[in-house]
């Protein structure tokens, strides 16, 4: 019996963007034919109102206007749409979850963080290099990160802490450039939070050391992986980001050097889109903490995150052994 192509569309609403993939699946392959992200920064200002502005909600209706016309024109079976840490958290997210589900004609979906990193750890394990070994991963947005433990395709061990790069940014580093204080009590905080989640994975029987490397989802190692690739010499770095390997140190080194200059020095002498610039110092921060706490050799970038893991559940039940970048 010849079998049909799942045709579909993925929308992620985080704290900092709103992602669209669009993708079809045929048998265990994804092919995705556009990515694109939305820089909305719905979680602006959060951390001190615990509510989404007016300003941010006005923006992200206007985005999914936008992408209501796009998913049609691709003539998508299906869309999910997934809220995370800005939509699950604010007081006031019926103010913009009532209107928004009404233009993309679809509920919206508010994970849980455990949920969110499930779904990241589904979409990890997409990749045939990480469903036979142990792995300890990271997933940065705008409000929280989620820590991941597993090995042979099953997730042991999964926290989501309130540590997002718009989030310390806001609260801890406030300025930039930072002071050093401001970054000595960020890194303070984040340490006492990871060195819980590091004790509680020791405990584990089936989970009593680390891997050597860490792998990070989210658009902080997305950037970090681009500005590693442009120093190598590759003028467009984007779609080669995948599977890029940073060393600690030179995390380290990274962090020194973001930490001197202000959001419009960053956009325009690192190429960093401005809508990341003012948070790139916040989340390098948080993964070069992680490292250093979990004792990792290096960081591995990976652009698998809660849209593939969101399609998985909800779009293709179909188990996903390879993914085709068309776009």
């Amino acid at each position: 019996m010849k079998r049909m192509k799942t045709r579909g569309a993925v929308l992620d609403l985080g704290s900092n963007t709103i992602k669209l993939m669009l993708a079809e699946q045929f048998n265990g392959n994804l092919h995705i034919h556009k990515e694109k992200r939305y820089p909305t920064r719905l979680a602006t200002r959060m951390n001190q109102t615990g509510r989404l502005s007016k300003r941010a909600i006005k923006e992200s209706l206007m985005v999914l206007r936008e992408i209501k016309k796009i998913t049609e024109s691709f003539d998508a079976f299906k869309l999910v749409a997934v809220g995370t840490s800005a939509t699950r958290s604010a007081t006031n997210s019926q103010d913009f979850l009532a209107p928004a589900q009404q233009i993309i004609r679809c509920p919206i979906r508010i994970v849980s963080g455990k949920l969110e990193g499930q779904l990241v750890y589904q979409a990890l394990m997409t990749h045939k290099k990480w469903r036979t070994k142990p792995i300890l991963a990271s997933d940065l947005g705008g409000g929280s990160i989620e820590i991941l433990a597993g090995e042979n395709e099953r997730l042991t061990f999964c926290r989501s802490l309130p540590l997002g790069a718009v989030r310390i940014q806001e609260t801890l580093i406030q300025k930039l450039p930072p002071p050093a204080p401001n970054i000595k009590r960020a890194q303070d905080l984040i340490i006492s939070k990871f060195l819980r989640i590091k004790k509680k994975l020791l405990e584990m029987s089936a989970y009593s050391t680390f891997p050597q490397e860490m792998i990070a989802s989210g658009g902080t190692s997305y950037a970090l992986a681009c500005m590693t690739l442009r120093e190598q010499g590759i003028k467009q770095p984007q779609h080669q980001t995948e599977g890029t390997r940073i060393s600690r140190s030179k995390i380290q080194q990274l962090l020194q050097t973001l930490s001197s200059y202000s959001a419009e020095q960053l956009a325009r002498k690192f190429h960093i889109p401005s809508d990341r610039a003012d948070i790139i110092t916040a989340g390098t921060l948080v993964l070069s903490t992680a490292l250093e706490t979990f004792e990792m050799k290096s960081l591995i970038c990976s652009n698998r995150g809660v849209r593939i893991g969101a399609w998985s559940n909800w779009i293709c039940s179909e188990p996903i052994k390879k993914v085709i970048h068309v776009c």
